[in-house]
């Protein structure tokens, strides 16, 4: 059942109505971005709010139905039950990974052209044969099926290496569809900072009730008097008022009902709101799930094809900026898999970001990819933090490699940032395992090379060493090495493996319990301690390491994509314990218990974990 702005409100009607003509389920589906629907502008008749308040309704009524007594299936949900709670496939196209396409269905057309699915076909009727595999009549079966038009979207849509679908907790449960990427964004590659809910995304989501990850993008979005010629603009909002605000060019005010708002200003307003914006020379609506953007935030506008994206959010503690998505390293368990793609616009934006940053700010992070990759304009970047926000700590996640160069390090240290740490993962003390580990000859003699660099010059330099099944025997051994070779980092994070990105590809070379290696990690800890290195245990639920060492483990999980297992329930140390990845849910250790308070008494937990 398609739902149109017609059905809003009526979920329980359209329910009696199946029930009435002696059906036995409804699939509830939003519309899609195809044929008639874009053509008559009713795909963005409802936002997705409004789209899950529906399926809410008509959920929530079939479950009572059921606890009556009268059998009723809502398809969707059934099939998302069934990929979460069975080893079982569902074989339905939009929720595999790879995607169906053209693997577990194909579409000939009545010309004989053929299609990787019908969402193909429908976007060839608009005149856009993209996914058109060829023609039955001009090409052999190898032709077709290995056509670009088949391989490329396939390639795409690996869940488990598309960015922001890789860190989402219901990933493993979901797919990542290339054709309808391509319809609303104009790319089946799905931009990582488009965070935009697909129709399975959304779906999702209401199953998953108190767990949903935070819209920061979309490109639900109207635009109206704002420059062209520019692929995008990055402002910072401020909070309308019953009193006029001045705005600088870089500056939106973000409009609520009674702001004051000037004729000649910049106005960004929910799309609820948007008649308040009516007056304002250039206008910014976007949907309602934005609602929780407030003053200072930071967005980047692009005006090519109508899309916002919050870069910078004010009340956040886990902001930080994405340089690139390349890398020279592969590494097995990369929750970030790298692009070989030009991406440069995304440092053009964080120039004009740092800027519109509150300088209250206490932290902000450098991801990537390899931020160092960029040469001068990664300089440019950590000299821009030091500027503009001198008293906000710097963490940038690097594989040191490129301080290699000795003048490349002195030139980092010369910017003379004030509190600038560099977080440089090593994964082995054999130069062969950690170069297998990251897929990349050589990386370890350059990263030790590029350490010592960095320590001439006085930088801060934080190792961090991921613990799985192809390095977890040689912690001692790596603590050790540390000790007496690198004895002047200045900290130590021993990290739990987070189960997505390639890790879940490589699950089984990599995938083991902490509490098989919880010796390892014991005589490594004690062993950093008695060198006096600082050391932490990142990504480790307290249960399954020894007590000995629970003073030294951080919540170190991200909030947005923190969560505890129901086995967490009654735990008296469940408020000091790290917890689990929201991402990681196919595997965890066997050993997940509830801690009782002797336990914790003779564990002496420090109240500073």
């Amino acid at each position: 059942m398609t739902t149109t702005r017609a059905s809003l409100g009526r979920a329980r009607d359209i329910i009696d109505e199946y029930l009435a003509q002696g059906f036995s389920s409804i699939f509830l589906r939003s519309l899609s971005p195809y044929g008639f629907a874009i053509k008559t502008k009713t795909y963005a008749a409802y936002d997705t709010g409004e789209w899950l308040k529906f399926y809410f309704e008509g959920l929530r009524y079939i479950v009572e139905l059921n606890r009556s007594g009268r059998p009723f299936v809502e398809s969707y949900a059934a099939m998302i039950l069934t990929k979460m709670l069975t080893p079982f496939e569902t074989g339905y196209v939009d929720l595999m990974s790879p995607a169906g396409i053209g693997i577990s269905a194909v579409v000939y057309n009545y010309d004989g052209d053929v299609y990787a699915s019908d969402e193909s076909r429908m976007l060839a009727e608009m005149g856009d044969k993209t996914f058109c595999m060829g023609n039955l009549h001009e090409r052999t079966y190898e032709e077709l099926f290995g056509s670009d038009a088949l391989l490329t979207p396939l390639e795409a849509s690996f869940a488990a290496s598309v960015p922001m679908c890789n860190d989402c907790a219901f990933e493993p449960y979901c797919g990542a569809d290339p054709v309808y990427h391509y319809a609303t964004q104009g790319d089946s590659h799905p931009d990582r900072h488009d965070g935009g809910r697909s129709r399975d995304q959304a779906a999702v989501q209401a199953m998953g009730g108190a767990i949903a990850m935070l819209m920061l993008n979309s490109r639900n979005v109207v635009l109206s008097g704002l420059p062209t010629g520019r692929r995008s603009v990055v402002l910072r909002l401020r909070q309308g008022g019953p009193e006029p605000v001045t705005l600088r060019p870089d500056e939106a005010l973000f409009a609520r009902p009674g702001a004051v708002i000037g004729p000649s200003q910049t106005v960004l307003a929910l799309e609820r709101d948007a008649s308040i914006a009516a007056c304002a020379a250039s206008q910014i609506i976007v949907p309602n799930e934005l609602d929780y953007l407030g003053d200072g935030d930071v967005v980047a506008v692009e005006l090519e094809r109508p899309a916002v994206r919050v870069l910078y959010r004010r009340k956040s503690q886990h902001n930080s900026f994405l340089l690139t998505e390349r890398c020279n390293h592969y590494c097995l368990m990369c929750s970030q898999p790298p692009k070989d793609v030009n991406d440069d616009w995304i440092v053009d934006e964080l120039f004009q970001a740092i800027p519109l940053v509150s300088p209250e700010t206490r932290s902000l992070g450098f991801t990537g990819g390899e931020p160092t990759l960029l040469g001068d304009r990664f300089l440019r970047l950590v000299r821009d933090m030091r500027e503009h926000l001198p008293a906000t700590a710097l963490h940038i996640l690097s594989n040191g490699r490129r301080f290699v160069d000795p003048g490349f390090a002195h030139a980092y240290a010369a910017i003379g940032h004030p509190d600038a740490m560099l977080g440089i993962p090593i994964y082995s003390a054999s130069s062969q395992t950690h170069d297998y580990i990251v897929q990349a000859d050589g990386a370890f003699d350059e990263t030790i090379r590029g350490i010592l660099n960095l320590k001439t010059y006085g930088q801060q330099v934080e190792i961090r060493v991921v613990i799985h099944r192809q390095n977890y025997a040689h912690l001692p051994r790596l603590a050790e090495f540390i000790a007496r070779n690198l004895t002047f980092v200045d900290h130590v994070a021993l990290m739990g493996l987070e189960m997505t990105g390639f890790a879940k590809a490589n699950i089984d070379t990599l995938w083991i319990d902490p509490v098989d290696y919880g010796q390892e990690l014991y005589e490594a800890v004690a062993l950093l301690e008695d060198f006096g290195l600082p050391t932490s245990i990142f990504n480790h639920q307290l249960c399954t390491i020894d007590h000995r060492i629970w003073p030294l483990a951080v919540k170190s999980i991200s909030d947005w994509k923190n969560e505890y297992r129901p086995e967490c329930g009654g735990c008296s140390v469940r408020e000091q314990c790290g917890g689990f990845f929201a991402t990681g849910r196919l595997r965890q250790s066997q050993h997940i218990r509830p801690v009782a308070e002797f336990e914790e008494r003779s564990g002496a937990l420090s109240q500073e974990t």
